[in-house]
């Protein structure tokens, strides 16, 4: 038993639909196994996506043990052959489907990965950023400053660094070469990754979901615990010193704008999460007219601190109704959930049975991983 491509299709998809649901008109995600599958999804979902497709070694398992494939995705050559391919595929009807670009996710911070990056027609890159003791290179990541080095920063594409675990060294370069991180906040919290100076990044950050088959997409839920975490963070400061915070460390402003514009800002998109003359015709109509934001005065107040999936009348994307009357529009819904059902069950069936010998195979992993970083440093 093993995760097929069509699994792949449709939990892809079925993530992809959550995400208008919430409001979400634009997606950054990280592309793994079974790439075409993913996709169609993409494709079929009528949310804007770039595909970051990922070039590492991936974890399998077999016979109940995990290990790190070495060879990764389906291969790609040195070039870019598959990405030609997907271009004459998928990016020449881009207004139809809603493609919006290929991006490439790369982690292993070698220099042959980011020299390979520039020769192939990328509008993005994406990688993780987490230190010590998720890497090895210590308490905090130092791989902003390792691109910078090698001159990958001063480049035409944007740089989106997953998660917020870095330092102000690395910070100050992304400052200066525009570049962004995508700060998660349920998931720093729920992997216990941390956010340990996530009150000075904000300015240079998005909120993303991160991992949808552990909770929703929703972008509204992280407005509001980034804005109430951060504020919880500054106030814990305060105290460790025998005071108290008599402003407001982080207004929901900030908040919303984490949530909006600086997704599209992050991407090198100023069209992208605004409602101006050129930009995109993406659109989120809220209906006040329930219990949650109704008599409201700061509609964005209303929005971060008060409204949920419910409020959502319509969201438009290029233009496109993908929710309207506050249900989702131009999917199968029966036919999704009859087919998410089985491959649900199908992954949870694995799932249990890897789990059943879960301490052994996470001391392996560990070995594996460290393994892996050892040769990649």
């Amino acid at each position: 038993m093993s995760i097929n491509a069509e699994d792949s299709y449709i939990s892809t998809l079925m993530s992809l639909a959550d995400s208008p649901n919430g409001g979400v008109t634009s997606v950054l995600d990280h592309a793994h196994e079974h790439t075409d599958a993913m996709l169609r999804a993409h494709i079929d979902s009528g949310v804007r996506v770039w595909n970051a497709y990922n070039l590492v070694p991936i974890a399998k398992a077999k016979d109940g043990k995990f290990f790190l494939d070495p060879v990764g995705q389906e291969k790609v050559d040195g070039n870019g052959s598959k990405w030609s391919e997907w271009q004459r595929r998928h990016l020449g009807p881009m207004d139809e489907c809603n493609l919006d670009s290929l991006g490439r996710q790369y982690e292993t911070g070698k220099k042959s990965d980011t020299d390979s990056t520039s020769e192939l027609n990328v509008t993005v890159v994406t990688l993780h950023t987490l230190g010590a003791p998720f890497q090895t290179s210590g308490p905090y990541s130092n791989l902003g400053y390792q691109l910078d080095q090698w001159g990958y920063l001063n480049i035409n594409y944007a740089v989106v660094f997953s998660h917020s675990t870095t330092n102000n060294n690395d910070l100050e370069i992304l400052r200066r070469t525009n570049h962004f991180f995508s700060v998660t906040p349920e998931s720093e919290h729920h992997y216990n990754h941390g956010q340990p100076i996530i009150h000075t990044l904000l300015s240079q950050a998005a909120l993303g979901a991160n991992t949808s088959s552990t909770f929703s997409s929703v972008i509204l839920a992280r407005m509001r615990l980034q804005l109430q975490s951060t504020r919880l963070r500054m106030a814990r400061e305060a105290h460790s010193s025998f005071k108290y915070v008599n402003n407001t460390t982080m207004t929901v402003k900030q908040a919303f704008l984490l949530g909006t514009c600086n997704g599209g800002i992050a991407l090198h998109r100023p069209d992208i999460g605004v409602i101006k003359k050129g930009a995109k015709a993406d659109a989120v109509v809220f209906n006040t007219d329930n219990t949650a934001t109704f008599s409201f005065y700061d509609p964005i107040a209303a929005v971060v601190l008060h409204s949920h999936v419910g409020s959502i009348e319509h969201v438009l994307v290029d233009e496109k109704f993908v929710k309207r009357d506050f249900k989702l529009v131009g999917l199968d819904w029966k036919k999704m959930k009859a087919t998410f059902d089985r491959s649900a069950e199908t992954i949870q069936t694995i799932w249990l049975e890897y789990d059943k010998d879960w301490s052994q195979q996470r001391a392996y992993m560990l070995l594996v991983f460290f393994e892996a970083r050892r040769r990649t440093l």
